[in-house]
């Protein structure tokens, strides 16, 4: 009987919990649509749980529709949000096509996220639909709402549920009253690729508006007289393996005394960085890549910036550019798809793609960005090697990976990339169709900001510790810079004068 009982009270306090999540989401809708009627209540509660109302398979005819709203739709006329969650659990979101008129996003990347969304999971049921409606109804009868053809609205709602069907549409008044003009995108890709760039432009806008007559002049004079809380960084290089520890005090102490509070260490620079110099005339020292000596010359760089209150960073690899080393292996490196088959990315003079510019020692192939898999391997072979070896006592100033400008081409293949591309367009990828390459152009660069700069953040997470990037690049760049930079968590950009 105790355990019958305990079954029982347990099941109450869930359908409480249920109901009061019902009669609270009932609430906050009519605050909001006055005009509602029940159907628009059930339209988005099925959004919610079952998503778009139909799988995409035909991309065009998707765009031709989005365009056609774009085109006959006054943005006068939309209602003043750019998103709303769909239903009570916020499992999608409704994301305003006021956001492309408004060139907050794009039209591709909406259309994408929309396509995604609709394609991404396993669709629930209309049986398993048909009793969570019924639960929720219950609670909104309960509540006794004076809304108008309510038992209309029932009833055919009841009608369409009997025979197999779901989907229906806004009621007139609500289209009347609202027009209501969105895509349905889930949860997680909204809230990844969509919602930083809207809150950014949200900034944006505030930001301008409540600027004094004068920007200009305001933005000049905090130049001229930064606040307390811009600090003065540098870039701080080891270069040619010229390194002791008397000297990494000496840098750091001068640092401190000329106002310099942030540097970003890259360890293993090589002199003379155009790619194709020669290796003839350099002239390197004792600090090999990872010998006891480099080891003791980090721990003192970081120490030392502890004692003196430097906040530092670290490159994720030797050299400045990108994110590779010795212990990259081949098929974990960026490759390319070639009618020869895989192959290791290549330089224009015909070498594999590497980190650089770097010592001999630290040299090594560049990590596949579109694999978050290897890209955390790589992290964790230094940086992570960096953190375990250096204890937090030593390093209590250290707070950022540091992501430079891209300087390492293009890649076109990783391990899943027929099996992402077929989830994503609904169809096989051909590399020796043009008619693919936008749709793969599209999909390497959000997997170039989700797999990559998306990844290394996640780890740097791990570790209690920040990205910072510069998201555009001196080389063909496969990414989109503001999906890029959205991934990490600081941005930032130079600057170069003769």
């Amino acid at each position: 009987m105790k355990n019958i009982a305990l079954v029982t009270i347990c099941l109450l306090c869930s359908i409480v919990l249920q109901a009061q999540d019902i009669d609270g989401f009932v609430n906050k809708q009519l605050q909001t649509y006055p005009q509602l009627r029940l159907l628009d209540l059930y339209k988005s509660c099925f959004q919610d749980y079952m998503g778009a109302e139909h799988l995409v398979s035909d991309r065009q005819r998707v765009k031709a529709y989005l365009d056609d709203e774009l085109n006959t739709t006054s943005i006068d006329d939309l209602m003043p949000w750019n998103y709303e969650p769909c239903g009570i659990d916020s499992n999608y979101y409704r994301v305003s096509i006021r956001t492309i008129k408004e060139s907050v996003i794009s039209e591709d990347l909406l259309l994408d996220a929309f396509i995604r969304s609709a394609n991404s999971k396993k669709r629930p049921t209309v049986d398993s639909w048909r009793d969570r409606w019924h639960v929720i109804i219950g609670t909104i009868d309960k509540m006794q709402l004076e809304l108008p053809y309510y038992q209309q609205d029932k009833a055919f709602i009841d009608s369409i549920l009997s025979v197999g069907r779901y989907a229906i549409s806004h009621s007139p008044e609500y289209r009347e009253a609202y027009h209501p003009h969105y895509r349905i995108v889930e949860r997680g890709i909204f809230e990844r690729e969509l919602k930083p760039l809207i809150e950014l432009a949200f900034t944006l806008i505030v930001h301008a508006q409540t600027a004094n007559d004068n920007p200009r002049e305001r933005l000049w004079q905090a130049f001229l007289t930064p606040p307390d809380s811009i600090r003065v960084g540098c870039y701080y290089y080891w270069v040619n393996e010229q390194v002791d520890p008397k000297g990494v005090v000496a840098d750091l102490e001068w640092m401190k005394e000329n106002g310099i509070t942030l540097a970003f260490l890259a360890t293993d620079i090589r002199n003379r960085t155009t790619r194709d110099n020669p290796w003839e005339g350099q002239v390197f020292g004792k600090n090999k890549f990872q010998s006891r000596l480099w080891w003791k010359n980090l721990r003192t760089a970081l120490k030392t910036a502890g004692r003196l209150g430097i906040e530092m960073g670290l490159f994720n690899c030797p050299g400045w550019s990108q994110s590779g080393g010795p212990w990259v292996k081949p098929e974990e490196a960026m490759r390319n798809w070639t009618s020869h088959g895989i192959e290791v990315c290549k330089t224009k003079e015909g070498t594999d793609v590497m980190c650089s510019p770097c010592s001999p020692d630290a040299q090594g192939l560049e990590v596949d960005k579109l694999s978050k898999h290897h890209v955390q391997k790589h992290f964790e072979a230094f940086i992570g090697e960096i953190l375990r070896r250096i204890p937090q006592k030593d390093r209590p100033t250290l707070t950022t990976v540091v992501v430079d400008s891209w300087e390492r081409g293009k890649q076109n293949y990783t391990d899943s990339i027929f099996s992402k591309f077929r989830q994503r367009f609904g169809y096989e990828l051909d590399y020796t169709n043009p008619a693919c390459q936008k749709d793969l152009d599209r999909l390497i660069a959000d997997l170039v900001a989700s797999e990559y700069m998306g990844g290394l953040t996640e780890k740097a997470h791990e570790y209690g510790l920040r990205t910072w990037c510069e998201p555009y690049a001196h080389s063909p760049f496969p990414a989109n810079s503001i999906t890029y930079g959205s991934a990490a968590d600081e941005v930032a950009a130079e600057f170069w004068v003769d």
